[in-house]
């Protein structure tokens, strides 16, 4: 059976994630997780996360990937927050360098919102003449 992206064949293989390693390991919870994600299935990415997080509280990939989630869904705050316990729980540089640069990427996100909505704002609050138009 040929490996898609979608379909039977990426399900199958994200079952087999799940039994790759024993039940204490949280990274099959990860790689699956990782494998619904590219299937653009979240919830059930959700739940491998934290079903990941339930097993090690201080798995760094788990917190990565709900924190990467969650800036894609555009909860900012919640990402920082995920991407700080990443941080705090990685075990090599190689965990730390992506937590980090994820959070600066966040931070970077969270700015430019600012200053949209700051701009905005300060548009709908100047009068007409001050814009241009009289």
């Amino acid at each position: 059976e040929p490996l898609t992206q979608t379909g039977a064949a990426s399900k199958k293989m994200t079952e087999e994630f799940k039994l790759a390693l024993p039940r204490s390991c949280p990274l099959p919870q990860v790689n699956a997780g990782r494998a619904y994600m590219q299937m653009n299935e979240s919830e059930h990415a959700v739940a491998c996360f934290r079903a990941a997080l339930e097993m090690d509280p201080t798995c760094a990939a788990g917190l990565l990937d709900l924190g990467q989630l969650s800036l894609k869904r555009g909860e900012t705050s919640s990402a920082l927050s995920y991407f700080d316990s990443a941080i705090e729980s990685s075990r090599s540089f190689p965990e730390m360098h992506d937590s980090m640069t994820c959070k600066r990427v966040a931070l970077a996100h969270k700015r430019a919102l600012d200053t949209l909505q700051s701009s905005s704002s300060s548009e709908l609050t100047t009068e007409p003449d001050a814009r241009g138009m009289a």
